[in-house]
């Protein structure tokens, strides 16, 4: 019993192990303009846009929010929101996740800045006014149902940097006139152009 004691003493003295995150687990806000910003900040100090709040037809996000550099919009960071046009992403952005603009219904044109890498699964998907989509020459793939049932897409050109099309990438645009396919593409997903 003595030993048992001993042991759960020790083991209270010890010091506490310390925990990391790779997000806090605190949301923050900042209003730029007339939107409201929300975000957390990743363990390499920078901002990552988790959603925002606003009644604008066309936003443009921060380049720093709270004095971190924005690198990553989240999963479904912008889902569903109806009444925006238009957005514009500042160079810096790295990572558009999951779902991140997914059922903006309203959404009519993209840029890519050349500095995201990363584009989420989804991430436009339903986006059911978007005709203009300018892509970066970072980007190595075009992700599953990346555009999928964005009815009003016209034409993409589709960069050289791109080795893979996903599963369903393109499925149901059912307005696209033409995609050019770069010789770098190696991967057609099932369903990418159906």
């Amino acid at each position: 019993m003595k030993k048992i004691i001993a042991f759960i003493s020790a083991l209270l003295m010890l010091p506490s192990p310390v925990t990391t995150y790779a997000e806090s687990a605190e949301t923050l806000s900042e209003t730029v303009g007339n939107t409201t910003f929300y975000y957390t900040i990743n363990s390499n100090n920078n901002a990552v846009i988790t959603g925002c709040e606003s009644y604008e037809e066309s936003i443009t996000l921060p380049a720093s929010l709270g004095g971190c550099l924005v690198t990553s919009i989240a999963e479904k960071a912008f889902f569903g929101k109806f009444t925006v046009s238009s957005v514009t992403i500042p160079e810096g952005v790295t990572y558009i996740g999951d779902n991140a603009f997914s059922g903006c219904l309203s959404l009519e044109s993209i840029k890519i800045p050349q500095t995201v890498t990363y584009l989420g699964n989804g991430c436009f998907t339903s986006c059911s006014e978007l005709q203009n989509v300018e892509l970066n020459n970072s980007l190595s793939s075009i992700p599953d149902n990346c555009f999928n049932a964005c009815t009003s897409l016209k034409n993409i050109n589709i960069p050289d940097s791109v080795t893979l099309i996903g599963t369903e990438a393109f499925f149901g645009c059912s307005d696209i006139s033409g995609i050019f396919i770069p010789p770098n593409v190696k991967v057609i997903g099932e369903n990418a152009l159906g």
